[in-house]
């Protein structure tokens, strides 16, 4: 547990402040990796006051436990949100941003953590510069296992702001998750039942924060994602061939509905990003020896938006599927 107290963490705070940053955290399961994350929090120095606000979905391990013991020891830095019965991904989110009474909200699971104890400081000073943008964001390192690994997000040298249009075809993955400060009022852009539906809602809350005036890119890293580490939601989604799908239709009908709420003005970006889901579900199904569905999302991405053949670092990135030259030939046909 982390050794400062909450008298050394707030001192540099004006006592007659209000929170001006809540720290959203998505907890499920996260045992194993909370600590780490609760500690990347609690090591942020910034001369505004935080407040942790956990979203505690009735866990099966001990994550409302170690929740509670740091709540025991920073009783004015934690807020714990949860209820009796598991509420779902999606529910625990929206329940837990509207249990953030603030003007910028940070997002980082429990699973994943920060590390640079100056990125609150940073982001908000940096957003404060740019009072147009209401959502900032920064790269992020990937740990796979115990290896850190490739640099995600890295998407510029030196910091830009990035247009709507570009974090729609940039989808969920342009802006990693545990880097993100936004405004807390965008999240009323789009109507909460929208939030409820997505199944990816990260995307469409970074699309949601970028209308007012794009996306502030920080080129510098300071969080760590941790790729499908066992148990998580992606994990166990993408193995199962009735829950992808189900998770593609849902997501499929989310971009239609967020194209009507857009008034089409960002119809061809939305486009852009159906074919390409449709173009991985083709590869899934590839993969599976599935290849009437293979056929059939093929043709429909082309339909959407017509496609080029995969470029060899593209099929470097589908490199399980053997043999890949099998991609290239039905395509083809």
């Amino acid at each position: 547990m982390f050794d400062k107290s909450e008298q050394e963490i707030m001192k540099n705070w004006n006592k007659d402040d209000e929170v001006l940053v809540s720290i959203l955290c998505m907890v499920y399961n996260h045992e194993r990796y909370l600590p780490k994350a609760l500690d990347s929090f609690l090591m942020q120095e910034t001369n505004f006051p935080f407040l942790i606000v956990a979203g505690e979905d009735c866990s099966l391990d001990n994550s409302m436990k170690i929740l509670k013991e740091y709540k025991q020891k920073y009783p004015n830095l934690i807020k714990i949100v949860s209820s009796e019965n598991n509420v779902g991904q999606l529910e625990n989110f929206i329940r837990t941003m509207n249990a953030c009474e603030s003007e910028y909200v940070a997002m980082c699971d429990g699973d994943d953590y920060w590390t640079d104890k100056h990125k609150l400081q940073i982001q908000i000073d940096e957003m404060k510069k740019h009072p147009q943008c209401a959502l900032s964001f920064h790269p992020a390192q990937e740990l796979y296992g115990d290896r850190l690994d490739k640099l995600l997000a890295k998407h510029h040298d030196g910091n830009k702001i990035f247009t709507t249009a570009e974090i729609i075809e940039g989808d969920g993955s342009f802006c990693p998750t545990a880097s993100l400060v936004l405004k807390k009022r965008t999240f009323a852009n789009f109507p909460e039942q929208f939030y409820k539906e997505a199944p990816f809602g990260d995307h469409f809350l970074q699309i949601s924060a970028s209308l007012e005036g794009g996306a502030l890119y920080i080129d510098k890293v300071m969080c760590i994602y941790r790729k499908e580490h066992e148990g998580s939601w992606s994990t166990e989604t993408y193995s199962n061939i009735e829950k992808r799908k189900t998770a593609f239709e849902k997501h499929m009908k989310s971009m239609d509905e967020l194209n009507i709420l857009l008034d089409n003005k960002y119809k061809k970006e939305i486009n852009k990003i159906k074919s390409k889901y449709h173009y991985l579900m083709a590869v899934f199904f590839l993969s599976k020896n599935h290849l009437k569905e293979f056929r059939e999302y093929i043709k429909k991405a082309n339909d959407i938006y017509p496609l080029e053949l995969p470029k060899p670092k593209i099929l470097y990135l589908f490199r399980k599927i053997t043999p890949v030259i099998k991609l290239i030939k039905i395509l083809k046909t």
